[in-house]
């Protein structure tokens, strides 16, 4: 392999020349990357994606006053390849973010402050280190897929035991991919589903509560960023904060904990299942990992099924990146393996019978 194609090889779209010259001076100063190109409307980075082949698009989430919505689905329909999204943290940048995530982009960073900005370096590294991630993705499928579903369970092993009518809680982690899929699922379950659900969703700092308004636009569902010593609601969506991790105490209330040097990820999926294994819900829990890259909360996916969790993991056609999910199916952690619409009917018909009253933490 020469050093031409060994390189990551980047398209920069933005209307603005400043924020352009900084990615490419910020590519340009480092030797795993290559601009292939510049574009400063959607229909040159459409064109562009098919004449100079990038490996990965980095492209602001508005271009000449437009969203960046449309110029995504055209390049998932024409030439696939990653997208990594540049926005603001305003509320309006944030939506168009996950909503291009929805047409197919895979992550969204912070804009590049100037050089001299305290922030810049460590923005700069977040910048190179998602954009090096991400351009491992092999986009080949999903757009044009047929929404039917063929549910796959786990048959190697008995089925867990778990007390009839009596599930308390949803635990949810995803990565690369996870908005959309977490849309789709939210959004799918009937107004009054009674069980509440925590999410570890790992994503840029600064992003959250952008995150929080469009799954709650989206869903119709309130959501949550979680607080300290909080008893989760039914029916209700609680997101793990920013640097912290979420778990629960033994009696199901929402207790945050700080960073530690042996994490790779704050807040990681891990914690939250651990605690989940270790508190009075774990057999009347219904834990999922959806789509992303690596293999955080595989593992204790497992440790939950082990102790009597209802336990799913996203199938590999419907995953952005099948890593944490297929980590967890080859380790026999997943009871099921569903795509978002058949998780949602899952869940749907595991609550069907339930009353409110069943639902509700023992602890008063």
């Amino acid at each position: 392999m020469t050093e031409s194609t060994s390189k990551i090889r980047v398209l920069v779209v933005d209307d603005s020349d400043v924020d352009i010259m900084r990615l490419v001076n910020l590519f340009n100063s480092d030797a795993r990357f290559q601009i292939v190109g510049t574009a400063s409307s959607g229909a040159e980075a459409i064109s562009f994606n098919k004449q100079l082949a990038p490996s990965i698009i980095v492209m602001s989430v508005t271009i000449g006053g437009r969203s960046s919505v449309e110029t995504t689905e055209r390049i998932m329909h024409t030439r696939p390849v990653p997208i990594v999204l540049c926005a603001g943290l305003s509320t309006s940048d944030a939506d168009l973010s996950f909503r291009a995530m929805a047409a197919g982009g895979l992550a969204v960073v912070g804009k590049l402050s100037a050089p001299l900005h305290p922030d810049h370096s460590a923005q700069a590294r977040k910048i190179k280190d998602t954009v090096v991630n991400m351009a491992e993705v092999k986009l080949v499928r999903r757009w044009h897929r047929a929404k039917t579903h063929t549910p796959s369970v786990d048959r190697n092993a008995a089925p867990a035991p778990r007390a009839a009518n009596r599930l308390n809680l949803v635990v949810i982690g995803a990565s690369t991919g996870g908005p959309p899929a977490l849309t789709k699922i939210l959004s799918l379950l009937h107004p009054d589903f009674p069980l509440p659900i925590l999410v570890v969703q790992h994503i840029a700092p600064g992003f959250l509560a952008g995150m929080a308004h469009w799954l709650q636009q989206t869903s119709r569902r309130k959501v949550h960023i979680a607080g300290e010593k909080e008893r989760p609601l039914p029916g209700e969506v609680y997101l793990a904060p920013d640097d912290c991790h979420m778990e629960v105490d033994a009696d199901g209330m929402i207790v945050r904990q700080s960073r530690t040097k042996t994490n790779i990820y704050c807040p990681a999926v891990a914690r939250l299942f651990q605690s989940v294994a270790k508190s009075r819900l774990a057999d009347r829990t219904i834990a999922m990992l959806l789509t992303g890259m690596g293999a955080d909360g595989a593992k204790e996916l497992l440790l939950l099924r082990q102790h009597g969790a209802i336990t799913i993991a996203q199938d590999a056609k419907s995953s952005v990146v099948h890593g944490m999910p297929g980590e967890a199916i080859r380790l026999g952690a997943a009871l099921h393996v569903l795509p978002p619409e058949g998780i949602a009917e899952l869940l749907t018909e595991l609550v069907r019978t339930q009353t409110p009253a069943a639902v509700k933490p023992e602890c008063r």
